[in-house]
Parts: C-alpha cells; sequence; structure tokens
C-alpha cells in the first residue's frame, strides 16, 4: 500500500467512526439491565402472560400516582407475589420473586421508573388515538424514597394489609376499572 492509500484507508475509517458516533444509540435507561429479570416473565414489552403473569403497563401508573399505590409497588419488588390475582376480568396464577434483598434501594427505583417510563409511553401511543385528555405523569421514585418505603415495608406491612393498600391506591385513581382481587385477599 503506498501513501495515498494509506490516507484513503484513514480517510474511511475516520467517516465510518464519524458515522458511528452520529447515529449511536440513546443511552439506555439505568433501570432496563434489572428489567431482563422481570422480562422472563412479564416478557420485554410488560405485556405479561394470559394466566400466568399480569401485564404492568395495565396498572403501574396507576399505582405510581397514589402513596398506597407507590407502597404497593415497592411491597411487590421486595416481597414478591404469589396467589390468585384478578385484572380486568382475567385471572392469572403466576408467582413473582422477592428480588428486593438483591438489589439496592437505588436499583429499585430505576426498575420501577423504566416500568412507568415504559408504561406510560403506551398509554401516549394510545391516547394518540383516542379523545381522552392526557393524564399527568407520577413522579419517578427515588432511592430516599425506596430507603424509607422499604424500612416501612419491613416492619409494618404484612401481605394483608399492602393489598388493602392496593385496593385504596386503585379506587382512588380509577372510577371505571375493576380493582386487581388475590385469592390471598380473604
Amino acid at each position: 500500500m503506498n501513501c495515498t492509500q494509506h490516507l484513503w484507508a484513514l480517510g474511511g475509517l475516520l467517516i465510518a467512526a464519524l458515522n458511528g458516533s452520529a447515529f449511536a444509540e440513546e443511552p439506555a435507561h439505568p433501570g432496563k439491565a434489572t428489567y431482563q429479570r422481570c422480562a422472563a416473565c412479564h416478557l420485554p414489552d410488560g405485556a405479561g402472560v394470559p394466566g400466568a403473569y399480569p401485564p404492568l403497563a395495565a396498572n403501574v401508573t396507576t399505582f405510581s400516582a397514589s402513596e398506597q399505590g407507590r407502597d404497593y409497588l415497592t411491597y411487590v419488588v421486595l416481597k414478591g407475589m404469589s396467589g390468585e390475582l384478578s385484572v380486568a376480568d382475567q385471572t392469572y396464577r403466576g408467582a413473582m420473586p422477592a428480588i428486593g434483598a438483591s438489589l439496592s434501594d437505588a436499583q429499585i427505583a430505576d426498575l420501577l421508573n423504566f416500568v412507568i417510563y415504559n408504561a406510560a409511553n403506551k398509554a401516549l401511543q394510545n391516547l394518540a388515538e383516542s379523545t381522552e385528555a392526557p393524564t399527568e405523569q407520577p413522579a419517578q421514585f427515588t432511592e430516599m424514597e425506596i430507603k424509607k418505603r422499604r424500612a416501612t415495608i419491613q416492619t409494618s406491612y404484612t401481605r394483608k394489609t399492602i393489598m388493602t393498600l392496593r385496593d385504596e391506591a386503585f379506587q382512588k385513581t380509577l372510577t371505571t376499572t375493576t380493582p386487581i382481587k388475590s385469592s390471598e385477599d380473604e
């Protein structure tokens, strides 16, 4: 290779490098990697599996809009969930493992924010086809918030208490949807 060929080769590499950086993907959401654990059951798009694992997009933004709902979401990540659930007249009989012990407060906040972000994006896509007014997006979870909720959940909540909070949160934010029911609620 002569000098001119080297210059052309270097120029081509420079152009390729510049094009690559110009079209680089956005940085991944900090909760995306943690969500990969959840995606095994709830699927990458959060749609869930009929009869086994409920869809996340259907209720996560509803729950994240109230204090009771935020406690419920944090509880489910920390302690897991099992038993029969009914969401929008569909029954689910899966089990979610407790994953909170293996995650930091920041990781839990990032995970919940990632799920809320994706659920809100789906809602926005649906609103584009609807005539309903858009709803306000809930506040992001923070590491400090998760730390406080973790302490409260560890010392104060039983499964029955958290299921009551879940239903209260659901009733406060929705008027036309049936609350989630669990066979373990009684």
